[in-house]
């Protein structure tokens, strides 16, 4: 009987302390894709979706990233099964100004439910 109230007591205290949180295990896919601005001064001489770009995803309001992917051939990505919440996504551009030659550029984005396919807007990076 002992065994049994101790499986009781920690089911109960694991359906109280569940929440319904970001991260994986939904149904909605982010798309997107990085685009790549290069420049000689301030004219930009090549544009194009860039391959091979790293790109990072935050659940919530976590301070470092939850997961990322590089982009395909066409500077696509895909984070997929994904639950309601709010989320952020980046990746790096190079910045002249910085010590570490590279600051990210954000996308938020709020995932309100259902079973979706959301198209985001480029992220836009420069070289």
């Amino acid at each position: 009987m002992a065994s049994l109230g101790a499986l009781l007591m920690l089911l109960l205290a694991m359906s109280s302390s569940c929440s319904k949180q970001e991260g994986d295990f939904g149904k909605t896919t982010l798309i997107g894709k990085v685009f790549k601005q290069e420049f000689a001064g301030d004219i930009v001489i090549r544009e194009y979706y860039s391959p091979e770009e790293r790109v990072y995803i935050t659940y919530g309001d976590n301070l470092s990233y939850d997961d990322w992917m590089r982009t395909s051939y066409d500077g696509s990505y895909k984070f997929e099964n994904l639950t309601s919440g709010d989320y952020r996504l980046f990746a790096y551009t190079a910045c002249s100004s910085c010590a570490s030659g590279v600051e990210p550029v954000f996308l938020d984005v709020v995932i309100d439910g259902g079973d979706e396919l959301m198209e985001l807007p480029d992220l836009t990076i420069t070289d």
